[in-house]
């Protein structure tokens, strides 16, 4: 096969190509995601075992300006090689997608591929698209799981930057596992949090609240509307305002008690004060960081 041309658009492989990556022989099962910098494949390896090949590039038809606007203002324009370097840094942690490595494509370096584990059940989205609501237990065992990765990504001076359903993995009923880091970016020292009284910096809350939403997208079955997020904040301003929106809702009362939604309530929301931080997400960043100051 030649070699591509540098300003030729970048297509997504064919169904059945095969490709050679990390010096193993890999064939195109089926595409499961496309992206304006990325698409991501099912690839049988030698054993016959299924893997997840994911490919970031940029097209040559994007200027600088392009790129900053497709990942909004705040994120930054990361390569492939930035991105598996962050998960491989991460990956230990046992609700992170493991990567087994990344390189750039012989034929074309404008694709870096990375190879990692495959999940049976997809994301999030699969699972909801194929067996509807998740069950109340699996639910919050998965919120759990989210959290806890997310607690020890941002340890590791990372935020996510898109947690959501579309990159929550499902591996069993009672495993799932955070996946996609290029949208995310490091964090300096929690000094202005600290200034203003906060718990965790604005970035690091937009993550649980990414956790959140999955949570809630998997209650019920379906992402709530603007207008659904609107009125939950206008009608829950306390705990005990939960019950009258019940009335209004019932199928919210259908799949969660008060408490829960009291604390999505307040999860979703950037405006509440105190929001609450999950048991399963440990150590806060800044309490660590705090703890390394006095040792020193």
């Amino acid at each position: 096969m030649a070699a591509e041309d540098p300003q030729t658009i970048i297509e997504s492989f064919k169904i059945g190509t095969q490709l050679r990556v990390l010096e193993s022989s890999l064939i195109i099962k089926r595409q499961v995601a496309e992206g304006s910098r990325m698409y991501a494949y099912v690839v049988i390896n030698e054993d016959g075992a299924e893997q997840i090949l994911k490919e970031i590039f940029y097209q040559p038809t994007w200027n600088y300006q392009d790129r900053i606007a497709s990942n909004c203002t705040w994120k930054n324009v990361h390569s492939g090689s930035w991105e598996f370097s962050t998960q491989k840094k991460l990956q230990e942690h046992p609700h992170i997608t493991k990567c087994f490595g990344g390189q750039h494509y012989s034929l074309d370096r404008r694709r870096f591929h990375i190879l990692m584990e495959y999940a049976p059940f997809g994301d999030i989205r699969d699972v909801v698209r194929t067996y509807g609501r998740v069950d109340y237990a699996t639910c919050w065992r998965f919120y759990g799981q989210m959290v806890a990765a997310l607690g020890y990504m941002h340890r590791q001076g990372h935020v996510h930057g898109g947690v959501g359903p579309r990159n929550i993995f499902v591996f069993t009923q009672d495993l799932c596992k955070l996946g996609d880091f290029g949208n995310g970016r490091t964090l300096g020292p929690n000094r202005l949090s600290k200034y203003m009284m906060m718990k965790m910096t604005r970035d690091e809350y937009a993550d649980l609240r990414g956790a959140a939403d999955t949570v809630l997208f998997m209650l019920l079955g379906r992402k709530i509307s603007s207008d659904e997020e609107e009125e939950l904040k206008e009608s829950i301003q306390a705990q005990e305002d939960v019950a009258k929106h019940f009335q209004k809702n019932p199928e919210w009362q259908s799949v969660m008690t008060e408490h829960d939604c009291w604390f999505l309530r307040q999860s979703l929301d950037v405006t509440m004060t105190k929001r609450p931080i999950p048991e399963e997400y440990g150590q806060l960043r800044r309490d660590l960081e705090e703890e390394v100051e006095e040792d020193h």
